[in-house]
């Protein structure tokens, strides 16, 4: 029975030569950084290729190279697609130990269910099929298209909500959300109060494609800028989510992430109305979303405009109203992640409605 470990496939991490290596039994994993930020050093990404006929024992060590964030990595996902094992490891330090189980052919093992184009590609065609419309933004550095998906009737005079997932690379939970989104949207019927009674929805699932694709944790690039922030850079994916914002000129613009806290979701205020609108909408949900947690607020109704950033230039270009929200995977299904960007984007049209 042979085991082999690699990062080389899309959204790999780590990178570089001799990052993974076999000691004594031990795979050693070493992950990558594109900018050194340890407040988004949580990306890793391999592939275990078991040649056997036989489930194998993997014992893995990753080195993380710093100790701060140690308990938040030391929970691992293993496997692909929808079916993923939760592995919990013991931490030493900056280094995390664990054993995974691989059954024959090939496992993913990651901080987080995966979700690059490979996983993207079929979702999107399923919603096509159901009556979603299909456009690109635009080509990325890397000639990959910006995809993005709208609903509602084009004709209809009703005004815009946009939304964005993944601007770093690394917070997956972003993509299940648009999942969930998607299928509330095209499960909407005529008539009532759903989302599309009131408003035509544009959706960008994931803006930060290049990273993605290179395994980055924040930056689109190494050397490239973190896409929330990166007004003003020449960077292709920039340029096309800004002109998706003046085509759309949307009334409310709705950010999400997936951060790594475990007993707290984020909640970024630019408007406290708005803001308060939405936690008394989504705490109504009747959706399954998983174990109740606290919001840890980040109140930036008197933060100086920052031209970098794209919320503020929603807001100052086209009157939008912003949130920004932030979802962990602690004691969270797939369907749970999924129902909560439905119950986001509900609750968040119900906050500007």
């Amino acid at each position: 029975m042979g085991i082999t470990i690699t990062a080389s496939i899309p959204g790999g991490n780590p990178r570089e030569p001799g990052a993974i290596r076999l000691e004594n039994g031990v795979h050693h994993i070493e992950p990558w950084s594109e900018d050194g930020d340890f407040n988004y050093k949580f990306h890793l990404l391999v592939a275990i290729d078991n040649d056997g006929s036989t489930d194998a024992s993997v014992d893995l060590e990753i080195d993380w190279k710093e100790e701060k964030y140690a308990y938040l990595r030391d929970q691992l996902y293993a496997g692909s697609g929808d079916e993923w094992t939760l592995v919990t490891g013991d931490v030493d330090g900056p280094t995390i130990r664990a054993t995974v189980s691989a059954p024959p052919g090939q496992t993913l093992v990651s901080l987080h269910p995966a979700y690059r184009r490979a996983e993207l590609e079929p979702f999107l065609a399923s919603a096509v099929a159901r009556g979603a419309r299909r456009k690109s933004a635009g080509t990325s550095a890397d000639s990959h298209e910006i995809e993005v998906l709208e609903f509602g009737d084009e004709g209809a005079d009703r005004e815009r909500l946009l939304v964005f997932t993944r601007f770093h690379p690394y917070e997956t939970a972003g993509s299940y959300c648009a999942e969930g989104m998607v299928d509330s949207l095209l499960q909407e019927g005529p008539g009532g109060d759903g989302v599309l009674d009131r408003f035509q929805v544009t959706l960008v699932p994931m803006c930060s494609v290049d990273g993605v694709e290179r395994g980055t944790c924040k930056r689109v690039s190494e050397g490239g800028p973190d896409v929330e922030k990166g007004l003003g850079t020449d960077d292709p994916t920039v340029i096309a989510l800004r002109n998706t914002i003046d085509a759309v000129a949307p009334a409310g613009f709705l950010d999400i992430h997936g951060w790594m806290h475990r007993d707290v979701d984020g909640l970024s205020i630019y408007d406290r109305a708005t803001a308060d609108g939405f936690v008394e909408a989504f705490a109504a949900s009747e959706i399954d979303i998983g174990p109740d947690r606290d919001w840890q607020e980040g109140d930036h109704t008197s933060t100086p405009y920052d031209p970098a950033d794209m919320r503020y230039y929603c807001r100052k270009t086209h009157g939008s109203k912003a949130l920004v929200l932030s979802f962990g995977w602690e004691g969270r299904s797939l369907q749970a992640m999924r129902n909560i960007g439905a119950a986001a984007l509900k609750s968040f049209a119900a906050s500007i409605g």
